[in-house]
Parts: structure tokens; sequence; C-alpha cells
């Protein structure tokens, strides 16, 4: 069977708490990855998805805009009853704490229990990257990288179906990586224009190959250029940052100690 980074990855939606304002191509979405560590499993996406989450609660003051996975015609909204607050829905994800001075890592974690999981995998048979048989890579070998995701400007609709499709997305790796490294980026430019916008595949898996055709987990990404069309226009007096034929990757580098310290400051 052919690998793809999609079986570890779902697109993630904002949606109010009692889909008021429907589940259409519309519906603005990120990725969400699955992760097994010390035999638990986690999902992971990127703190400034819960941020734009939050604006949007404050922008409409409803807090019980939620996160949720689209299986089959049912949702798995990830957030539960504030019991402090009824008037708020509380999201199962947790922050990563850092040491003062240190730049906030743009992760949010959280575990997965065995309900939640049965439910993902009835619907959708993915898998969890397994972080307690991880192999390191030759960092210094690692010229290009895979990218996986759901762009959210390329769902589209039949009827009452939404189809999000995953995207795989290779480039060249830019960073000079070592077994330290905490970040990665990765640039290309194409003979021709991709036809794609990226913003949506926050959260999504970076992968390396090697000569002998395994694949090393060593990624999650937090932001993808161009994100949308807004990004290839620019004032008559200025030039673009990016053409169309430009992508751009930019996430953190994950090993199973980095996820550890993760887990850890998240209080998981």
């Amino acid at each position: 069977m052919e690998f793809s980074g999609c079986n570890f990855c779902l697109p993630v939606f904002f949606h109010q708490y009692f889909l008021v304002d429907g589940h259409t191509e519309k519906t603005n979405n990120a990725t969400l990855t699955f992760f097994k560590y010390n035999n638990r499993r986690y999902m992971v996406t990127c703190l400034h998805v819960i941020d734009i989450l939050d604006e949007k609660r404050d922008k409409t003051n409803d807090y019980w805009h939620t996160l949720s996975l689209s299986l089959g015609r049912t949702f798995l909204q990830l957030s539960d009853m504030d019991h402090s607050d009824p008037t708020k829905r509380k999201d199962v994800f947790r922050k990563i704490t850092e040491n003062f001075g240190e730049e906030q890592v743009d992760i949010v974690i959280a575990p997965i229990d065995d309900i939640r999981w049965s439910w993902i995998q009835s619907e959708k048979l993915k898998q969890t990257i397994d972080l307690d048989n991880w192999i390191a890579p030759k960092w210094a070998d690692m010229d290009m990288g895979s990218v996986f995701g759901y762009p959210t400007k390329h769902k589209s609709q039949k009827g009452d179906y939404v189809a999000s499709p995953c995207v795989t997305i290779f480039a060249e790796i830019v960073s000079n990586l070592n077994e330290n490294s905490n970040q990665i980026t990765l640039f290309s430019t194409l003979e021709k224009p991709h036809g794609y916008y990226f913003s949506g595949i926050s959260g999504g898996p970076i992968f390396v190959s090697s000569d002998e055709d395994r694949r090393y987990p060593i990624g999650i990404v937090y932001e993808g250029q161009p994100g949308s069309p807004k990004d290839l226009t620019t004032e008559e007096s200025e030039q673009s940052i990016f053409s169309e034929n430009d992508i751009l990757i930019k996430g953190f580098v994950l090993t199973p100690d980095i996820f550890s310290t993760w887990i850890e400051r998240a209080g998981l």
C-alpha cells in the first residue's frame, strides 16, 4: 500500500455547537494530527487555531463555538461543558506553558480517550504516528520533505456532503537541521503555478524519506504560504512576496523528546 501522511490526520472545523451556521464548503478548517506516545493517544493542532476560535466567540458573543470533526453524518465536538460557566464551552486542548522570556509554542495538545478514538476509527480508519517506535532520521541527509493537510479553500460540496481533500505537498528543506533543531522551513519554486492555497494545513504532519524508502515523521506545520489569494496581490507600489509557483512551509520539529516536553508543559 502506498504511504500517505493523510492517514494520520483529519480536517478540524470551526462550528457553532448547534450548527446554526450549517456545515458547507465555506466552513473554515485547520488540520488535526494523531500521535501515540507512552501508549497514550493524542491529537495536535496549532494554538493560533484556538486563537481564531476565541476571536469568533468574542466577535459573535457566542461562546458555544467549538472545533469539531466531521465523522460521516455526525460531528465529534472537541469541547466540553464549562461547569464554572454554563454559557461557555471548554476546549479539550491544552496550551504549552513556557518559561519566562521564551516564545509561546504555537501548538495545542489533547489526549484522546478510547470512546472518541473508536468513533474516529469506525468512520475514518485513521492511524496514530507512533512515537514509541520512532527512529531518528539522518538529519544531515534530509533535502526534501512531504507535508500533508487539508487546505480550507479547496473544499467542495454536493448536496449535503462536503468533501475536504487532503493534499500532499513536496518541497525542499532549506533549514540546516540537526538533532537539536526546533523549527523547520521548506521552500520550493515550481516551473508552473500549483493552484493551491495552504491556509488550513496548520497542524498537519511533516515527513522525510530515506534511500531505503522509510518515512520519518519529523514535524508539525504551523504556516503554509501562499495561504489565500490575497497573499499573491499587493498594492501597485509593492511587489508580492509569493508567486503562484512558490511553496513555503514552516513547522516545528517533532521528536519523542520534544513531544514529551510538550505534554509535560501542557499538564498532561
